[in-house]
């Protein structure tokens, strides 16, 4: 975590105090903590943070949104947090372009990340704006000139070398097109190719430009097209290079070709031009044609007898490409007439340029005389040819016996004596004893071979180069010719260039791209370990291997073209498919490089390979993993549709198409106004901006009309979706066909509306019907002359009570199947307490948790309870005693604990709570074995009973 000073600005000190301990936390520096925008505004200058975490509402004139206008100067990243998200707030906000917005609540990671990204936005834009005053000074200092045209050809931006060239200033060229500037043969010619069918040509096109002071300048334009984030044309850029000076000298040089025409055909000499490439004639001066006994141009051209004998036409081919490629050449050249009469010429070859092409010319002089002379003398002095020839290296001759017959200037010197000194002498006087053995035994194997010997070997700090050739007289060696040259210059550059190429060997091996060289032919002569592991053989195994050896025939067809392209001396980057000795493919990225020997001709190629196999690998399963999931997307029958940040949409599904009616094609790059009616596209416009500025989940229900004209009511659920980075990159929405299921609910809630209708009704009659029953129990009770018959009828009649009221909470609740037993415990509790007069020394308890039960338990339930709080009021305080009775109904994991209890007098010692002689009490016992329940009993302080059962 980086530690970046921020300053805090909150007015609300314990939430200050929070948030700086998070921030510390993260590894942040809080070094202020501002209370007051007027305060925050100083402290940004004198402490210059990394970022500013501003509260919008601040005590005092100045809030948060005021103190971070006036900091924007100062370039420090503000990052809202409050809690308030009104829409006018965040819109007055978003003039101060925050770098974050955090509404309290918030967690703490949301807050580092929110600062990380803020603090990481700010410093890329820094490094823009620093690259785009380093451009913008390159562009304005760029030696050559700069242009920049629009899509009409107008003007939008030139540098300041382009107005020097000119003679404007960037007020009269700006907005003009770009033809009032040129001539008009050249307007022409921009007309023609400034436009989308030769993609606005700006490259190798030559134009007259007009100056400002009407002077017209020839000039080369290259350029190319740049296109902003939609693909569009955005600028047509071109530099110009003003070529005038070389098109005055072409035409000096078109005149001079006369002049030069005259010269040729006066000389004296025999000039012949010919093809640097094929060797053929293309001109001749009159003497060369008359020189060989011809009597035109042509004759001359069609008759090649003249290079036979001794010379063959591919000897002379090679002087023409030796020139071409070292330089002038001059030699001696034995030639025939067309009569047969052999002559000798001096010649002298030079490359020539003539109206642009490279051309030799061979220039030659008639020596017959003095060749023949000359042969007669160096014929008489053979023997000395080798002194003749020396240098400053050492040249002498020696007997068998390893006398010296001759000696040069520079052994002599070597040795600090004179020539005529040393000739007799013996060479072991010169030389130790050591190194005169070595050098005898190279003396003497020349002898026995009578063949050229070479060695090198090594006196003091001196490295030499020997060349012993022997002289042989009637097939016997009388002397020997050595040559010996000072080459330790040339082994300490060796010896360090060993030294280089073993580093550079040692650096090439460890790159983790492969390294390939090939000759000429395509034969490997240098591949690296990581090259030969990628296709799975050894160096060794590699080595001397042609290219296409690893490749198939397709692979070889391109391979073809591109060593076209290095021949041409082409350097550039493709990706390129080899085949490894397991017969795999692996796919790599290639960069190749000509090389070309000490003459600049095509020696071979150098490439650099990557393997991309994996890369390449990945984006199939990636492309597959993609269409199989628009397979998925496109069986599901639901539309289905996502967009991006633009509200564009990226993608659908088949059903998506149905339903607006036209293809995927035309769907993918347009939004909802381009595609659905006005206002259709306006209502899920505003659902989809509300969606964006509060991501998540969206779920509402639509009236949609279809592309067949129906309207269907649907569902649409949307979310927002981040890419790779957790960054808001669009909305991804399903829409559900609900129509039927709509039209299905309407008429069920018209069913059940009468079905409810109906239950009230029963449940209302039942109630009736049990008041009934209560009623003529009543009148009974008024003709029962004993108190014990009078009681049973009174628990008859409660019992009748207390489930008329489950039918009665039923009639009076929104939810017929389910009994709110809370209110009805407290209302059972209250008429058994008014019908037994105990409301006054009973204290009465009701503890119930928000259960709902059905009817079918209901009613057992209400008997418990009516038998059970009966059953305390009466008989637990006798005479009047006063007490506790207390009803739990409460869910305990997955039963429901039924509990009546009291202080009371408790049971009898010897009743037998199981097997009762009370009618109510065997009903108890019965009812709870009817629900599949468990009764307890607990006779501590009073009694209390507890029922378990399943709901």
């Amino acid at each position: 975590m980086s530690h970046k000073k921020i300053l805090l600005v909150e007015d609300e000190s314990i939430e200050a105090m929070d948030i700086k301990k998070n921030l510390e936390s993260y590894g942040f520096e809080v070094p202020y903590v501002a209370s007051y925008g007027d305060e925050a505004i100083q402290k940004a200058r004198e402490i210059n943070p990394d970022l500013i975490l501003m509260d919008i509402v601040l005590k005092g004139e100045v809030d948060g949104i005021d103190a971070a206008q006036k900091i924007m100067k100062l370039n420090i990243p503000v990052v809202y947090l409050t809690a308030h998200s009104e829409k006018a707030t965040i819109e007055r906000a978003k003039f101060t372009t925050p770098y974050g917005y955090i509404l309290k609540p918030f967690q703490s990671n949301e807050l580092a990340l929110t600062i990380e990204m803020a603090i990481y936005k700010h410093e890329m834009e820094k490094n823009l704006r620093k690259n785009e005053e380093k451009f913008r000074l390159l562009y304005e200092n760029a030696p050559l000139p700069y242009q920049s045209l629009n899509e009409a050809g107008i003007l939008v931006d030139v540098n300041k070398t382009w107005l020097e060239k000119m003679g404007f200033t960037r007020g009269d060229v700006l907005g003009r097109h770009f033809t009032d500037f040129l001539s008009p043969a050249s307007e022409k010619i921009f007309k023609k190719y400034f436009n989308r069918k030769y993609n606005y040509k700006c490259s190798n096109l030559e134009l007259e430009l007009v100056k400002k002071d009407g002077n017209i300048i020839t000039a080369i334009f290259e350029g190319n097209i740049s296109y902003d984030l939609e693909g569009n044309i955005k600028h047509i850029n071109c530099i110009f290079q003003d070529i005038s000076f070389r098109k005055n000298a072409e035409k000096k040089l078109e005149e001079s070709e006369e002049k030069f025409r005259t010269l040729f055909e006066s000389s004296p000499l025999s000039i012949i031009i010919h093809d640097k490439d094929t060797g053929e004639i293309i001109d001749a001066n009159s003497k060369a044609i008359k020189s060989y006994g011809f009597s035109s141009l042509d004759e001359l051209k069609n008759n090649d007898f003249w290079l036979d004998p001794p010379y063959s036409k591919d000897d002379a081919l090679k002087w023409i490409h030796k020139t071409v490629e070292e330089g002038p050449q001059s030699f001696k050249w034995k030639n025939q007439k067309i009569d047969g009469e052999y002559f000798w010429e001096h010649v002298y070859l030079d490359s020539i340029k003539i109206k642009g092409q490279d051309m030799v010319m061979a220039i030659s002089q008639d020596i017959t005389p003095t060749e023949i002379s000359y042969r007669k003398l160096k014929d008489n002095k053979k023997k000395l040819k080798g002194v003749l020839d020396a240098s400053d290296d050492s040249i002498f001759l020696i007997d068998t016996k390893g006398r010296f017959i001759e000696v040069n200037n520079a052994l002599a010197r070597r040795f600090n004596s004179q020539p005529e000194k040393m000739i007799g002498a013996n060479i072991k006087e010169f030389i130790p004893d050591k190194i005169y053995k070595n050098r005898w035994k190279y003396i003497k194997k020349a002898i026995a071979t009578k063949r050229n010997v070479y060695f090198e070997d090594r006196r003091d700090d001196t490295y030499f180069a020997h060349n012993i050739y022997p002289i042989t007289t009637n097939n016997k060696v009388t002397m020997l010719a050595i040559y010996s040259k000072d080459i330790t210059i040339k082994k300490e550059s060796e010896e360090k260039l060993k030294k280089s190429e073993d580093k550079y060997r040692r650096l090439v091996n460890n790159l983790q791209e492969g390294i390939w060289s090939i000759d000429q032919d395509g034969f490997t002569n240098y591949v690296n370990k990581p090259m030969a592991d990628m296709l799975g053989y050894t160096v060794k195994e590699v080595m001397g291997k042609h290219l296409f050896d690893f490749m198939d025939s397709k692979g070889r067809e391109k391979a073809v073209k591109y060593l076209e392209r290095r021949k041409r001396g082409i350097k550039e980057q493709h990706d390129f498919e080899f085949l490894r000795k397991d017969g795999k493919r692996i796919y790599t990225t290639v960069i190749t490089t000509p090389i070309n020997d000490e003459h600049g001709n095509y020696a071979g190629a150098l490439a650099s390979v990557v393997d991309i196999t994996k890369r390449i690998r990945d984006e199939k399963i990636r492309r597959q993993q993609y269409k199989f999931l628009q397979y998925i997307i496109d069986v599901i029958p639901s539309p289905i549709f996502y967009k991006d940040l633009d509200y564009t949409y990226l993608g659908c599904n088949q059903a998506f198409e149905e339903f607006i009616g036209i293809s995927k094609d035309e769907i993918i790059g347009k939004n909802v106004f381009e595609l659905l009616p006005p206002e259709q596209a306006r209502k899920y416009h505003e659902k989809d901006r509300e969606l964006l500025e509060n991501p998540g989940k969206q779920e509402y229900e639509a009236l949609v009309k279809y592309a067949d004209g129906r309207e269907h009511v649907v569902i649409i659920n949307k979310a927002t979706y981040n890419d790779l980075e957790g960054n808001l990159a669009g909305i991804i929405g399903v829409m559900t066909d609900i129509t039927e299921r709509k039209n299905f609910e309407d008429k069920l809630k018209s069913i059940i509306k009468e079905k409810d209708s109906l239950i009230r009704e029963i449940h209302h009659r039942v109630k009736n019907n049990m008041q009934i029953i209560s009623s003529l129990l009543s009148l009974q009770m008024e003709y029962v002359d004993d108190f014990k018959s009078y009681e049973l009828f009174q628990e008859s009649r409660n019992r009748v009570k207390s489930m008329a009221m489950i039918h009665e909470k039923l009639y009076m609740t929104d939810e017929l199947s389910q009994i709110d037993m809370h209110k009805f415990i407290e209302g059972l509790i209250y008429e058994l307490s008014s019908i037994y007069g105990a409301n006054t020394q009973i204290n009465k308890k009701i503890s119930v948790d928000n259960i709902y039960i059905d009817i079918s338990t209901a009613v057992p339930c209400a008997i418990i309870l009516n038998e059970l709080i009966t059953n305390s009021i009466k008989h637990a305080f006798p005479h009047g005693r006063a007490g506790e009775l207390e009803v739990s109904f409460k869910k305990v994991n997955d039963d429901i604990e039924l509990i009546v209890s009291d202080n009371g007098v408790g049971f009898p010692e010897d009743m037998d709570f199981k097997k009762p002689k009370t009618l109510g009490l065997q009903l108890v016992n019965s009812i709870v074995n009817q629900i599949n329940g468990r009764i307890e009993l607990d006779k501590n302080n009073g009694s209390s009973i507890k029922i378990t059962f399943k709901n």
